[in-house]
């Protein structure tokens, strides 16, 4: 037997061990048996209703018959517990996507061999002895729908998600202070004049790409990176610590009215302060996750893109969001440092409704996201209990159903249905 999750494979082993047991209450309580009963009480009062005669007789009989037939041949096929599963034999199929392929795989994986800590338990002595046997009919079933599922999903493209993506990197957030404190800046310093500048402007160098990538919404616009007049231009009113040494005859000239102490740090332009190999915003947020995550991460999006630059952008634009960053409260720098330039202004001007529906993202944009992913990861462990569960409740469904054979192949159908809900 196989199936699409370690989950989904292993509650269905335990579901037809808890089918057997209820199997064997159910056949000493003489409870399967009574489809056979009420098929003798309804021929006899169908006999009754229609009085007495030969014809009606063997219409009747014939009837019973024919009713007798297929009960025993759906109580034997789809009722009784004939295939042993073997756990050494059971596995699960997972579907693989390559870095670079397009074409995903499937590889079966045996349930005691996933090198996880659920291959002691998925033995015969952890699982109590539980014996676990299924009808031929509904193992034909799962093994047809099985065998479906497979076929689509391999036929379906590797793809890489940036919603996934997205939803890691949310979680994954800026966490060192000093680093979202320092993106807060670069924000109030850098992008929101240069999205000023650019929205009095409407350069005609803004490419159709740039517009359909939003590419001037970002803090790592590579417009606002290669066109002169931007981060070109724009300059850091306060030094930022740890970056670049005062320059006095330089960046800085002017800058210090010679007055001790001398500025250790200067104030660099925003093209530098963000693109600095080591030092810089970019670096920084890239050095937020490591590099094993840097490269997890950057496998899914392979297939989207083949340059490195690209997809870091990609991650870093989806690690950064500016309605994020902009509820930062400004650093208070101190009256030694000194200011010049662009004046930034304050949060403390009132709070309006843009402030308020950015706090509001602030607040519950990680929550939704951490939702999503916490709601993904628990999919395929909610469809293998409801499965299971199918499973459990299969005998009564057949008694109540009183054998019927149009009520197997509705059974079938729900079973090929959920068997489905993953690759949905």
């Amino acid at each position: 037997m196989s199936a699409g999750s370690f989950p989904e494979l292993f509650l269905q082993y335990f579901g037809w061990g808890i089918y057997n047991i209820l199997w064997d209450v159910l056949v000493n309580l003489g409870i399967v048996y009574i489809p056979f009963g009420y098929y003798l009480f309804d021929a006899f009062t169908d006999a009754r209703k229609k009085a007495s005669g030969n014809k009606v007789s063997q219409k009747v009989l014939h009837n019973l018959e024919v009713k007798i037939f297929l009960g025993v041949v759906v109580l034997t096929l789809a009722g009784v517990p004939t295939l042993t599963l073997n756990l050494n034999d059971m596995k699960y199929n997972e579907l693989i996507c390559k870095s670079g392929s397009s074409t995903p795989t499937i590889n079966q994986i045996k349930a005691s061999k996933t090198g996880t800590t659920f291959d002691g338990l998925f033995t015969t002595g952890s699982m109590g002895s539980l014996t676990a046997k299924a009808p031929i009919v509904w193992m034909g079933v799962l093994s047809i729908s099985q065998a479906i599922n497979d076929g689509v999903r391999v036929k379906i493209p590797c793809k890489s998600s940036l919603s996934q993506v997205a939803y890691e990197l949310k979680i994954n957030n800026i966490k060192d202070p000093n680093t979202k404190q320092e993106v807060a800046d670069f924000y109030r310093t850098c992008f929101k004049p240069a999205r000023a500048q650019f929205s009095r402007e409407l350069p005609s160098s803004y490419t159709k790409t740039m517009q359909s990538n939003s590419d001037a919404e970002w803090l790592g616009s590579q417009f606002f990176l290669t066109e002169k007049g931007y981060y070109d231009k724009f300059q850091s009113p306060n030094p930022v610590p740890g970056l670049f040494a005062f320059d006095e005859n330089g960046r800085d000239k002017g800058l210090w009215n010679g007055q001790p102490p001398k500025p250790k740090w200067g104030k660099p332009y925003c093209k530098e302060w963000y693109e600095h190999k080591t030092k810089g915003i970019r670096a920084k947020i890239i050095n937020e996750l490591t590099q094993s995550e840097w490269t997890e991460l950057g496998t899914k999006l392979s297939n989207w893109s083949s340059s490195t630059t690209e997809v870091e952008d990609a991650l870093i634009r989806t690690m950064v969001d500016v309605s994020q960053v902009k509820t930062i409260p400004q650093r208070n720098y101190g009256q030694n440092l000194g200011g010049f330039g662009y004046d930034i202004g304050g949060l403390g001007a009132g709070i309006t409704t843009n402030g308020i529906a950015n706090a509001g993202t602030y607040v519950f944009s990680p929550v939704y996201y951490s939702t999503l992913l916490i709601l993904k990861k628990a999919l395929p462990l909610i469809h293998a209990m409801l499965f299971m569960g199918l499973i459990i409740f299969l005998p009564l469904l057949l008694i109540l159903s009183q054998y019927g054979v149009k009520e197997v192949f509705t059974m079938s159908a729900l079973f090929f249905s959920v068997k489905l809900w993953p690759v949905i």
